[in-house]
């Protein structure tokens, strides 16, 4: 695959002086702070991004979802076990998420003000990583079978009252492991990763139309979290390793790749804004020691903005809505 490198060396060493010295105005004299989750701009008028944060004092994950109407941070729900893999419904009316017990993963729907929290699916088997369909109808997501050394994709109704047994869209049946799955904006696709071994995977694509799943990229590298824009051209990922990961963009149906972030450490979750002009992902923060939190950048300029820190322990996982008040919405019918 060729690749094109977007930040030549003095440039990118300029950049990264920049970026380490505006970091460091924010976390001296700025940001609104909650508790040990600290917003760091004021840029964003609106919308909400839910994400997992993992404190420095337990290993409990939970989910928090930053405001940026109102700027303030504030915790989805309590409960016992652990929170992660937050996914807002297209409205942003409601959260699926996976919570964990006793190493059983299941996926939980709650309004996203925290009540109502309802169990989607019963099973034995390990569920993880939802995601809405445009219409919000449906939810996909991975399950693990063979004491974990297999998953395959599924889709299932999203209403609890219209539930009918999950549909498999994999059917791997050896030690790989297919997981991430995103929907295209229009429904017809869904774009995940297939893990053939722990540092090798491809981006894949199923489509709904010719009932196929198929490989996108040429070559196997360790690829993460593949995401469409909103006009379903182009795909962003994370591609690296566990030192040093970057957020790359391919067009669809190209096999060339941009490199669109390159700040050191590690790199991962791209989540669009609906325009498409930007994206959110998760990122190492200085001095690059294994805390993550999230950053912002403009696809044209590529100007990366810090917009969240971990004071002391570290987010994991991100989702984007623009809505910031629930929406009175009538319900979508079933395709």
């Amino acid at each position: 695959m060729i690749r094109y490198f977007s930040i030549e060396k003095n440039r990118f060493l300029r950049t990264i002086f920049l970026f380490s010295f505006v970091f460091f105005l924010f976390s001296a004299f700025g940001g609104e702070k909650q508790g040990e989750l600290q917003i760091l701009t004021d840029s964003f008028k609106r919308g909400r991004l839910a994400f997992t944060y993992q404190g420095p004092r337990s290993s409990k994950k939970e989910i928090f979802i930053a405001d940026f109407k109102t700027n303030k941070i504030k915790k989805l729900i309590d409960l016992r076990g652990d929170q992660s893999s937050p996914s807002f419904s297209p409205y942003g009316e409601k959260v699926a998420f996976v919570l964990t017990n006793s190493n059983k993963k299941e996926i939980f729907i709650v309004d996203s003000n925290g009540k109502n929290p309802t169990k989607l699916l019963s099973s034995k088997y390990a569920q993880d990583m939802p995601a809405w369909s445009p219409n919000g109808n449906k939810i996909t997501f991975s399950r693990n079978f063979l004491n974990k050394k297999s998953s395959n994709i599924f889709i299932i109704n999203s209403e609890i009252k219209h539930q009918t047994p999950p549909v498999s869209l994999t059917e791997d049946k050896s030690k790989i492991k297919n997981i991430s799955p995103d929907w295209s904006p229009r429904g017809d696709e869904i774009v995940y990763i297939k893990k053939i071994k722990p540092d090798k995977t491809n981006i894949m694509l199923y489509s709904s139309v010719s009932g196929k799943n198929r490989r996108l990229t040429p070559y196997s590298s360790f690829f993460q979290n593949p995401t469409f824009n909103r006009t379903a051209t182009i795909i962003a990922y994370a591609e690296g390793d566990s030192v040093e990961s970057d957020i790359w963009l391919q067009e669809k149906g190209e096999e060339t790749s941009i490199r669109l972030s390159s700040l050191p450490g590690r790199e991962n979750h791209p989540t669009w804004i609906e325009s498409s002009k930007g994206l959110f992902f998760t990122g190492e923060m200085p001095p690059y020691s294994g805390k993550f939190g999230i950053f912002y950048i403009d696809i044209e300029s590529k100007a990366v903005i810090p917009v969240i820190k971990a004071n002391k322990g570290s987010i994991l996982d991100i989702s984007w809505t623009g809505f910031t008040k629930i929406p009175e919405i009538s319900p979508i019918p079933n395709n």
